[in-house]
């Protein structure tokens, strides 16, 4: 698992449902269409139903092996840590504020060291924020 592969798992589930409202939209559209136009707009709506469903497929599944990567974790505490920051999209503060006792800086540095991450200033705002 990697830094971009888990700050992507607190949005996955937003991206499952809008790509399920926007089937419901092409859905409703293909009703509406079948009554009205030819085969072609049918056709086009049906390949977009498909690919969207496959990206749900796709989507899921990222989400899945993300949550069993971070519940694989055999230290409690990390665990805690990638839970809160990767699955739940906290800030470090609320981190470090949700587990007691530690610092944004002590949990974003355990976070980073079980990534074997080494981070100059200007790293990107997923670990910073």
């Amino acid at each position: 698992m990697n830094k971009k592969s888990l700050s992507r798992l607190a949005w996955l589930p937003s991206e499952v449902t809008q790509l399920e409202a926007r089937i419901v939209e092409l859905m409703r559209e293909y009703i509406t269409t079948a009554a009205q136009q030819g085969a072609s707009r049918l056709t086009w709506i049906r390949m977009e139903i498909i690919q969207l469903d496959a990206s749900i497929t796709k989507t899921m599944k990222e989400h899945t092996d993300g949550l069993a990567w971070i519940e694989s974790i055999a230290d409690p505490f990390l665990r805690m840590i990638f839970r809160l920051r990767c699955i739940e999209g906290r800030s470090w503060g609320s981190v470090a504020f949700r587990i007691g006792g530690n610092t944004p800086d002590s949990v974003r540095m355990a976070h980073n060291r079980y990534l074997g991450i080494e981070l100059d200033d200007d790293e990107d705002d997923y670990l910073r924020a």
